[in-house]
């Protein structure tokens, strides 16, 4: 209950931790507050590692895929990560995965999740639904494999 009261303060001040904090990153944490992410359960996996796994099953490097670059393939392949740290897995929120894949802000995350949702629902899209089926699969291998032992 406390951290739901801390939560909302956090909104009426509009900043949460020196950072700006807006209704959906409140909801987004109220949610993790409801229904745990997984780190809570059995710790914080590597980050670092988990993007050199993604950097190696897209096949793109990661100064490429951290970098500023419009291209599809990149854009795509963050999209796709945003949609696995932030809704698949809940080990990030949005600032943090926006941070993780090359400075970005929660705005740009949002647009992101809102296009890879609609590109992933459209069942033309086999390769993309094929690299987030692989990369949600090697992520959670990874992350249950070596903390549930």
């Amino acid at each position: 209950m406390k951290e739901l009261k801390n939560l909302l303060e956090c909104l009426v001040n509009g900043t949460k931790e020196n950072e700006v904090y807006t209704i959906e990153m409140c909801e987004f944490d109220i949610k993790r507050l409801a229904n745990p992410p997984i780190i809570k359960l059995i710790g914080a996996p590597d980050y670092q590692l988990m993007m050199h796994m993604a950097c190696e099953i897209i096949g793109i490097k990661k100064e490429v895929l951290t970098s500023k670059t419009r291209k599809t393939n990149s854009t795509e392949a963050r999209q796709i990560l945003m949609r696995i740290m932030i809704d698949d897995l809940r080990l990030m929120n949005k600032s943090q995965c926006g941070k993780w894949l090359g400075d970005r802000d929660h705005a740009t995350v949002i647009s992101g999740l809102k296009h890879i949702n609609g590109l992933l629902a459209n069942n033309n899209e086999v390769g993309l639904q094929t690299l987030h089926y692989s990369l949600l699969e090697s992520f959670k291998s990874y992350i249950f494999a070596d903390r549930i032992n």
